[in-house]
């Protein structure tokens, strides 16, 4: 995996409109993370922050021959359309999660211009609102931005539970290629390796789950044990 942060030297202005994905208007440069409007301490309105904004970054990329690329967005308030090359790539509801699209399609060698729509008006179809609330969410891309190159089959995240004495791990793949490969288990107390193992799978299903027998000293207030785990495919 190469990771390219791409949150620096973005174009922004405080309105959308739809002619705005192919010629952006007049603009400041701004850089990520980035609030939508910065507001005084006191004598505001919460409706400050709420309007549609624009964003676009263009990027340099030079492509390798399968390899995947993903462009993930840590955090956008409230909702998001992405685009790419003009072409809408996907949209995001929320803005407390992380959401990323896979853009390999869409990117060319060289130059590639990133455009993002972000409403960040109180939506009831979008949680926390519909309801009373009583703290202000701002607006904004307002945790940074990434270009990730991915192997055609890669790890997105990984759930991992225990019992004190069994150790279940349910790994979600993103996968493109269907092939036998394995998955190398390592669990580290400290620097120092508790357990290794590895398991085979023909990635016929996108969550493949491993349940191993070890046993963990349990974490208390006196003795605050913490065990790590690395996955590696």
């Amino acid at each position: 995996m190469n990771k390219m942060g791409i949150s620096f030297d973005w174009k922004y202005t405080a309105e959308f409109d739809e002619s705005f994905i192919k010629s952006f208007p007049r603009h400041e440069v701004v850089h990520i993370p980035h609030t939508n409007k910065e507001l005084p301490f006191n004598n505001f309105s919460e409706k400050d922050y709420q309007f549609v904004s624009s964003y676009e970054k263009v990027i340099d990329v030079k492509m390798k021959k399968n390899k995947r690329y993903i462009l993930r967005f840590e955090a956008v308030m409230t909702y998001a359309e992405v685009f790419v090359n003009e072409t809408l790539v996907g949209s995001h509801k929320g803005g407390y999660t992380p959401f990323q699209f896979d853009v390999t399609k869409e990117l060319n060698e060289g130059e590639n211009k990133v455009f993002v729509k972000v409403d960040s008006t109180e939506r009831k179809d979008i949680p926390p609102f519909g309801f009373v609330i009583d703290y202000l969410c701002y607006g904004g891309i307002y945790r940074e931005v990434y270009l990730i190159e991915q192997n055609q089959n890669f790890i997105d995240q990984a759930h991992i539970s225990t019992d004190g004495h069994h150790l279940q791990t349910k790994v979600f793949l993103d996968v493109n290629v269907q092939e036998e490969t394995s998955l190398k288990f390592i669990v580290k107390d400290g620097n120092e390796v508790v357990e290794s193992w590895e398991e085979k799978t023909d990635l016929n299903e996108n969550v493949f789950t491993s349940t191993k027998h070890l046993h963990f000293e349990k974490w208390t207030l006196d003795n605050p044990k913490l065990y790590t785990m690395e996955i590696y495919m």
